[in-house]
């Protein structure tokens, strides 16, 4: 080949390590979720194992939702999750109102 490096392949010998190490780490992971699954958090608490190998839980309340987020955080478990209603901005729409008018007005109309 005129110029062109070839790259820099790895071995079979380090193929094997790189899969062991993966599968080590899988395992890993399944001990971990194995052992979330085992700790009480909840009355009705749900696993769900997706098929891509990923668990999904479902919590019923808020509390439960943070003792989850609790537990997978101290044991170092990535993970994602959804934002709470509670956390959520909460926006008003005042129809019929000119967006020019006194903030501190309708403010003080809404207080009283």
């Amino acid at each position: 080949m005129d110029g062109l490096m070839q790259p820099d392949l790895p071995t079979y010998a380090e193929m094997q390590n790189i899969l062991t190490e993966l599968k080590h780490v899988n395992e890993q992971l399944r001990r971990q979720v194995v052992e979330l699954q085992a700790k009480p958090v909840g009355n009705e608490q749900q696993f769900k194992v997706l098929a891509n190998d990923e668990t999904r839980i479902l919590t019923i309340n808020e509390s439960q939702f943070r003792s989850t987020t609790k537990i997978l955080e101290e044991n170092k478990v990535e993970y994602h999750r959804y934002q709470l209603k509670s956390e959520k901005p909460f926006r008003v729409v005042l129809r019929g109102i000119n967006h020019d008018s006194d903030i501190g007005i309708i403010t003080n109309e809404l207080y009283d």
